[in-house]
């Protein structure tokens, strides 16, 4: 990226004259104004070399690629190559502008639908892919809803799991459908599902292939899915919960951290941590919530503020877990230590509960923490020619759950984690202060979000 502003004199490019307008990237060319450039798109993105002539008027604090700060105010020639498709309206494969748009005719950009598969009408939320042999097996979970009739067998089930092969994926087949639990859109189906190879899970059958996923709200399932045509339940790690929701499944350890809604806790969404290294024989390692959702809470939380949605794990060489609370509100994110979760004292005190954290972050109360994906050791391009080069950036998505725009626009953040303590512990909590005093002192915890622009990638 030139940090320069510019006035271009000339403009010469490899392709004949056409025109498209006054500039070609307001940020790369603020001020330039090149003319006659014809850009040829043969699929969404094109490499134009442009030859400028610019005068630079270099700003010292933003630094310049041009050159150093004796040619300040002077010309020179330059070679600059400009990734032009997708932010041109003449790119055929550009976006379309709600001008363009015709809901009568088919959204595609950049992909066309290969094969299709009508799940039997039944509603979809998480799907997984393995390969399974020389065949790709996809899991897809199910939300709950009336039940409906299985064609492969003429018998009526709720819905459950779906198992498609799409080895071909011109002619996806489905072969199995596992019922799941009576219920509505949220309290019925078996919407999550996580897949692990036996040769991965440490005590596990290295033959066989294995499926978790949940069971409405109420529990959390294992099944030998190694024949796909023909699932065989092989355990239940725990049931009569409150609630269930998205699980993580550590293949190469066999750590699973299940949300759920144990009794006792003030949420129905908890984290529970289970051993399944050998799936048949599930080993309870913890629970674990935020201070003020244990068993007795002295100050207890809201039961529906901060409900916990998902926790994704970087393994044991990460040591890091990033755990989101929050759907569309009240979220919480916390970064915590994985080694400390797994062997620290398992009593869910305040103090035992803050130990494995690392950083918490509260979200303003109009966004939610859905999920929260770590993008870790990015390489930005804009900094390069700086001595850090590189950030560890977390996706933090929002869900938008209210109908006729009644909520607020729920969005995707990055934030830049490269420092964790950054977001360092609540000061407040730090001290296991009382509950209702960090909720009210919420907007005088200063926590900085960083939103990157696509140009940095």
């Amino acid at each position: 990226m030139i940090r320069c502003r510019v006035a271009t004199t000339g403009v010469k490019t490899s392709h004949a004259v056409a025109g498209f307008g006054n500039n070609v990237n307001g940020w790369l060319l603020d001020g330039g104004r090149p003319r006659g450039l014809q850009v040829i798109c043969y699929n969404l993105q094109v490499q134009v070399q442009v030859q400028v002539e610019v005068q630079a008027r270099c700003d010292r604090t933003h630094g310049t690629t041009l050159g150093d700060d004796s040619m300040n105010g002077k010309s020179k020639k330059y070679t600059l190559t400009l990734l032009l498709c997708g932010m041109l309206g003449a790119c055929a494969n550009a976006p379309r502008t709600l001008e363009q748009y015709d809901a009568r005719k088919p959204e595609a950009n950049n992909m066309a639908l290969m094969g299709h598969v009508d799940l039997q009408a039944r509603s979809a939320y998480h799907p997984e892919i393995k390969q399974q042999g020389t065949r790709w097996i996809a899991y897809v979970g199910h939300h709950g809803g009336v039940a409906k009739v299985n064609p492969m067998n003429g018998r009526t089930e709720f819905n459950g799991t779906s198992i498609i092969d799409v080895t071909d994926p011109k002619n996806p087949k489905q072969i199995f459908h596992i019922p799941g639990q009576e219920g509505g859109t949220e309290s019925g189906g078996a919407q999550m599902v996580r897949i692990c190879a036996g040769k991965d899970l440490p005590k596990a059958d290295k033959s066989k292939f294995y499926l978790l996923r949940s069971f409405g709200t109420t529990a959390h399932e294992v099944w030998d899915v190694t024949v796909p045509e023909k699932p065989v339940i092989v355990s239940t790690p725990v049931r009569g919960l409150r609630d269930t929701h998205k699980n993580w499944w550590e293949c190469d350890t066999g750590i699973a951290y299940l949300i759920s809604g144990p009794k006792g806790w003030r949420s129905r969404r908890v984290m529970q941590v289970f051993d399944l290294s050998d799936p048949a024989k599930p080993v309870h390692v913890r629970d674990f919530g935020l201070v003020g959702q244990e068993p007795g809470a002295k100050n207890p939380l809201p039961d529906n503020q901060y409900q916990m949605h998902g926790a994704v794990s970087t393994g044991v060489k990460g040591n890091r877990i990033y755990v989101g609370s929050g759907t569309n509100s009240n979220g919480v994110i916390q970064i915590l230590d994985r080694e400390k979760l797994l062997k620290g004292a398992k009593e869910p005190t305040p103090e035992n509960l803050l130990y494995p954290q690392v950083s918490i972050l509260y979200t303003p109360p109009y966004m939610g923490a859905h999920t929260t994906l770590p993008i870790l050791g990015v390489e930005v391009r804009d900094f390069s020619m700086n001595k850090v080069s590189s950030r560890d950036l977390l996706a933090m998505t929002n869900e938008a759950i209210v109908n006729e725009c009644n909520e607020a626009r729920q969005m995707t953040y990055f934030l830049d984690i490269t420092n964790e303590k950054a977001h360092a512990t609540n000061r407040l909590a730090t001290r296991l202060a009382h509950n209702r005093e960090i909720v009210q002192n919420r907007a005088a915890d200063k926590f900085l979000f960083v939103v990157f622009s696509i140009f940095l990638f």
